[in-house]
């Protein structure tokens, strides 16, 4: 249960955050330096948690609960196709497979370590991912202070409801905080999808490349033990025929 009296907004963006409860006097501003964040890939990690707990600090921000907003231009989309329902019995699966397009998709975001949901919606279906990384960097800091992390979603789910274009206002925490059906529903740290066929292939590919290796490795030791023996016995005959083995 989301206790609005005690929740910090941080709205992410690709320069930076910025953090919002009701209890500050002004809404304060994080911005990112390129050489520690750089097309949302965390490059000093250390850095940035160091900067953060110092932000912390500075604002002496006491500790409550935290909902990640995430803006349009952090994350990463794609619709998928809308289950249809059809009558029971048909013989038709209302549910098509969608894994492999989903593994494909998060294959190919460019971050090591992706956090992805599928959110439903009444119209459709939309996978969402977001870097793990920036995401853990910027919270680490605040959880180490007491605070608790409730939820992480996109802000595209509240439509025309709030408008971040100039950042967070009042009215726009209000509208958030007033949905909690919204944060539990497309919050990407519960149900997030996990990238597993890349590493399956990874995995498979290793195998297959070393019993290539190991096959021929066998092939070559029984050459090897064939010629050995063929010489042994060559040289038997040499010496028997020469009468060395007679005498």
């Amino acid at each position: 249960m989301f206790s609005k009296s005690n929740t910090f907004v941080l709205l992410l963006d690709r320069g930076g955050f910025i953090l919002f409860r009701d209890t500050l006097v002004n809404i304060l501003k994080f911005a990112f330096a390129s050489d520690i964040i750089a097309n949302l890939d965390v490059i000093n990690k250390e850095q940035l948690v160091a900067l953060i707990a110092n932000f912390i600090e500075r604002n002496k921000i006491s500790p409550g609960n935290i909902v990640v907003l995430l803006s349009d231009a952090v994350i990463y989309e794609k619709n998928l196709q809308k289950a249809q329902s059809v009558p029971a019995g048909s013989g038709i699966n209302p549910n098509p497979p969608q894994e492999t397009e989903i593994q494909n998709f998060l294959a190919n975001v460019p971050f090591e370590d992706v956090l992805a949901k599928v959110i439903k919606t009444d119209k459709l279906e939309l996978l969402v991912a977001v870097n793990k990384d920036i995401i853990s960097s910027i919270i680490d800091p605040f959880v180490k202070k007491g605070f608790i992390l409730e939820a992480v979603v996109p802000c595209f789910l509240y439509g025309q409801n709030i408008n971040i274009t100039n950042g967070l206002t009042v009215d726009a925490v209000r509208t958030i905080l007033r949905k909690p059906e919204l944060l539990k529903a497309a919050n990407l740290l519960t149900d997030h999808q996990e990238i597993r066929q890349p590493a399956e292939v990874s995995q498979t590919s290793s195998q297959n490349e070393r019993g290539k290796e190991k096959k021929p490795q066998n092939i070559r030791q029984f050459i090897l033990i064939g010629v050995f023996v063929v010489l042994i016995i060559v040289l038997v005959i040499v010496l028997f025929t020469s009468g060395i083995l007679n005498s």
